[in-house]
């Protein structure tokens, strides 16, 4: 259902229509949606840095990836950026950790290395995850309630 890879690969449309991608996710800034007549899109802009709240984009990322038959979540380099959101994902669908989920999706792409600024979100994440059981409800009422600031 979910595939991780890099801004080459979402210019690939043979491939992804191989693969049954339904839906892709960009994230980044400047990245083009290369075929909005054949797949639906979602664009999150952000930046790889030690300052970007990529946790404020973690809910909006997982419910387009739900949302999806097959979904195709990229950056630039599928690195940083994509792999924090996948990683994201994993952690709250398979009620993982930080390290575990980043050990699974290390496997499948072993190129991913989310910057020290995303980790610590996603840490923080996982203890939103486990404070609120897991239960999707009550984890959208405690990130819109505390939207971190930059």
């Amino acid at each position: 259902k979910l595939y991780l890879g890099n801004n080459e690969g979402a210019k690939s449309k043979e491939e992804l229509h191989k693969l049954g991608i339904t839906h892709i996710l960009v994230v980044g800034y400047f990245l083009h949606e290369y075929y909005p007549e054949e797949f639906k899109y979602k664009t999150i802009e952000v930046e790889d840095n030690d300052k970007e709240q990529i946790i404020n984009y973690l809910l909006p990322a997982i419910e387009f990836i739900d949302r999806a038959e097959k979904c195709y979540v990229h950056c630039r380099a599928g690195v940083s950026r994509s792999s924090t959101i996948v990683i994201g994902y994993i952690m709250l669908v398979n009620k993982m950790s930080y390290e575990s989920a980043r050990e699974f999706v290390g496997q499948k792409r072993n190129v991913i290395e989310p910057n020290e600024n995303f980790v610590k979100q996603l840490k923080q994440f996982g203890d939103i995850l486990n404070v609120c059981n897991y239960k999707y409800r009550l984890i959208k009422e405690f990130l819109r309630t505390f939207v971190v600031e930059e």
